[in-house]
């Protein structure tokens, strides 16, 4: 089963057009992989407190996930430190919004810089590497 509650978003891995991850209102990640069926492979049970509005999948290093949230919160994950079950967490979570956060992407240019955009009017530019 994928998610229980609205989708918000999807991204392809930047190396694979077989592999894909999404989010939703569900409080869910979960990365699919067309190769092996219809059932998730990996599915992160409350990835976020709230509701999950964006999801990026890092175009240069491809273990790497962003997740923006109702909770105003970016949550960072590497899908190497997650189990087929869920089991997991984000690796790091950022705090710098004060409204839900509604867009998040990797810069093409740089591994470790990523914007985020959400309902506080705030556009906020993060290096994962200088936290």
């Amino acid at each position: 089963q994928g998610h229980e509650d609205t989708v918000e978003d999807v991204q392809f891995c930047p190396s694979s057009a077989q592999q894909f991850c999404s989010v939703g209102d569900d409080s869910c990640l979960i990365l699919w992989d067309a190769r092996v069926g219809l059932a998730p492979v990996i599915k992160v049970e409350k990835a976020h407190d709230a509701d999950l509005h964006c999801v990026d999948w890092n175009p240069r290093d491809e273990n790497l996930i962003l997740t923006g949230s109702a909770d105003n919160s970016i949550s960072l994950f590497d899908r190497r430190k997650l189990t087929a079950s869920g089991v997991g967490s984000a690796v790091h979570k950022f705090q710098g919004h004060d409204a839900p956060v509604l867009c998040v992407q990797w810069s093409p240019h740089s591994r470790s810089i990523f914007g985020s955009a959400a309902d506080d009017g705030l556009l906020n530019i993060w290096d994962y590497e200088k936290v």
